[in-house]
């Protein structure tokens, strides 16, 4: 019998031979283990060893034969001899002639009319005459009637003699996304069958392509929602070529291919109406509120349950003194001069109008390297002097000095920047309804949570979010000291990592009471992010990560397993790298209520050098739109 073996097995065989055998029947039995070639070899004598089946490899005229050894079956590899030139087989035929054509010997000449129907061609056929048996010459074949079966009964020929397949032609769609549409021309009829998509097949809901997911054969609205968050760092001298910035940011916003946005750091209603103007077109549903200096807390509360009380004094009293004859007003009066009068290292004035107090700071920069000397006695004496620091940081950057001068010597609470408003706002493809401005404490700038709910075209909602946390400053002698009251008692950095810690505690409870069990995104420059430091090329540091801790505990961040982290905040940004060494990713979405399985794609936006503007050296320098880089998710919501 056959022994199928394999290179290197181990078999037993049978051989007819009288050397060594030990019964007198001509046959002993031995026991061989077989080499790579071994299967097409012959047994005999002291041959190596061979399968049972005793296979041979014959290579004809057309083929090159080989032994692959690969089992005693079918141990032989053939490969065609090319047909060029043209190798006579006629030996190998009945015909008088006959050339290798694609490794089988075609007759070229013919003995009967059958050996002329050699094209291969189930609609066509040798009718009687076809071989001259004078020439032993050919002549042309005849095509079969049309709907004579052909190709195993799967098509039917033509008139021109040509198989046409029985699913030519046909119509098996059912109308259904997600079924398939399957002809089988087998049994020389078309059958159409429509057995389901596979489970999680993209299909058109009714909100265009991908806006639903297949199950068990029916389109379900599953809508694919692209949601953003940027900040735009419209925030007067706090950051650089604003005025180059704004004019391209309107258009920009309006081009942006999400269908949710979140902005944060607009904090002027002039360029919210000027990017509501710009974007309506694309994003018909726009979201912000009015706040200002008076608008009061929602959730007042502190670390302890308490509400702390409101400041009764303005930040810069001209009746308590700093030292002898010196009052708290008269510090910020002599820094406010130093600022409108000074030249920053490279000599270039501070002011927009030096020397008079119409004009405004030209930058941060420039005042910190022209009067941080003159702002000591402010930035490092008491609370109250830190308070009137605080006055002057937050209002330098938008404000005149006549502004300054009159206000934070006045005005009980004029140590918010913006005069109180805040700086959000949300663009939506969709419909959005349930707005709500929810007022969180917050120093120096006011912080609210801007929510709605968002109805998606599957039919379903999707809360949204958008917010922008409180930073944690390096404290006063970065020119940053805490002055708020929600610091849980700790100074500088430590006072504004609390204050932060506490907006994110409020942000979660704020996203558990409005949205309850419907799903959510959380969007928003939340001045928190972890560290990644396994690429030395692409290090990125942590900062608040107690609070993303916080947040992540609840919310599922937003990205792709596949996506690389990397920096939204990035020293290697020019109108980022005045302001900080080391780089940080800082800006996030999160979700509710939803599964990290939601999201299909993640990308970071805005990260391009767009806008061209002078280097300050008589030269040019290509910037993008912000200090900070935006980031994009595709978000599956059923």
């Amino acid at each position: 019998p056959e022994v199928p073996v394999a290179p290197g097995s181990t078999v037993t065989c049978t051989a007819d031979t009288t050397d060594g055998d030990t019964d007198c029947d001509k046959q002993k039995i031995v026991q061989v283990t077989c080499p790579g070639l071994s299967p097409c070899q012959t047994f005999g004598g002291d041959a190596a060893c061979q399968a049972a089946s005793s296979t041979v490899c014959q290579a004809g005229t057309c083929n090159d034969a080989t032994c692959d050894g690969a089992s005693a079956a079918a141990c032989c590899t053939y490969a065609a001899v090319p047909d060029s030139p043209a190798v006579d087989c006629s030996s190998e035929i009945p015909e008088p002639t006959g050339e290798c054509q694609g490794g089988v010997c075609t007759p070229t000449s013919c003995l009967d009319d059958a050996s002329c129907d050699n094209d291969g061609n189930d609609c066509t056929f040798a009718p009687p005459g076809t071989c001259d048996l004078g020439s032993n010459l050919c002549g042309p074949l005849a095509n079969q009637p049309a709907g004579t079966p052909c190709a195993g009964n799967t098509g039917q020929c033509d008139a021109a003699g040509t198989c046409v397949d029985n699913c030519t032609g046909v119509d098996c769609s059912d109308g259904n996304q997600c079924t398939q549409d399957l002809c089988d021309p087998s049994g020389g009829v078309a059958t159409c069958s429509n057995p389901n998509e596979v489970d999680g097949t993209s299909c058109d809901s009714g909100g265009g392509p991908g806006s639903g997911m297949c199950e068990s054969g029916t389109c379900v609205g599953v809508a694919l929602v692209r949601v953003e968050t940027y900040n735009l760092a419209l925030a007067g001298a706090f950051i650089p070529y604003e005025q180059e910035r704004r004019q391209a940011l309107p258009q920009a916003m309006a081009a942006t291919q999400s269908d949710i946005l979140c902005l944060q750091e607009v904090w002027n209603q002039t360029d919210k109406d000027a990017i509501a103007a710009a974007a309506l077109q694309n994003f018909p549903y726009i979201i912000s509120f009015l706040n200002d200096l008076d608008t009061p807390l929602d959730d007042p509360t502190d670390q302890n349950g308490q509400v702390p009380p409101a400041p009764t004094t303005v930040p810069c009293p001209d009746n308590v003194e700093a030292q002898p004859g010196v009052t708290i007003a008269d510090q910020m009066n002599a820094a406010i001069d130093c600022v409108r009068d000074g030249q920053d290292l490279q000599g270039n004035f501070c002011s927009t109008i030096p020397g008079s107090d119409l004009g405004r700071t030209t930058s941060i920069q420039c005042a910190i390297e022209a009067c941080l000397l003159d702002v000591g006695g402010l930035l490092f004496g008491t609370e109250q002097q830190q308070r009137c620091y605080a006055c002057l940081a937050t209002q330098l950057p938008t404000d005149t000095f006549g502004t300054i001068r009159a206000r934070c010597p006045t005005v009980i609470n004029q140590d918010l920047a913006f005069q109180g408003q805040n700086g959000v706002m949300i663009l939506s493809r969709y419909p959005l309804s349930n707005a709500v401005n929810w007022v969180i404490p917050g120093t120096w700038n006011r912080r609210v949570i801007l929510s709605a709910r968002a109805e998606l075209p599957n039919g379903s909602d999707l809360d949204v979010y958008c917010n922008h946390l409180t930073p944690i400053f390096e404290g006063a002698g970065a020119g940053f000291p805490y002055t708020g009251q929600y610091g849980d008692g700790l100074p500088d950095a430590l006072g504004w990592e609390a204050e932060q810690f506490l907006q994110a505690e409020k942000l979660i409870t704020h996203v558990q009471n409005v949205s309850g069990a419907t799903p959510a995104v959380i969007l928003g420059d939340l001045n928190a992010g972890r560290g990644y430091f396994d690429d030395p090329n692409n290090l990125i540091f942590p900062e608040g990560e107690p609070t993303l801790d916080l947040l992540e505990a609840t919310f599922t961040p937003a990205y792709t397993p596949t996506y690389t982290p990397a920096c939204t905040f990035c020293q290697e940004n020019p109108v980022a790298g005045v302001e900080r060494t080391g780089t940080v990713w800082i800006d996030h979405i999160q979700m509710y209520n939803l599964p990290a399985s939601a999201v299909t794609d993640t990308v970071r936006t805005f990260d391009q050098n767009v806008l061209t503007v002078p280097d300050g050296a008589g030269g040019t320098m290509d910037i993008p739109l912000s200090d900070h880089y935006g980031m994009r998710s595709v978000i599956a919501v059923p």
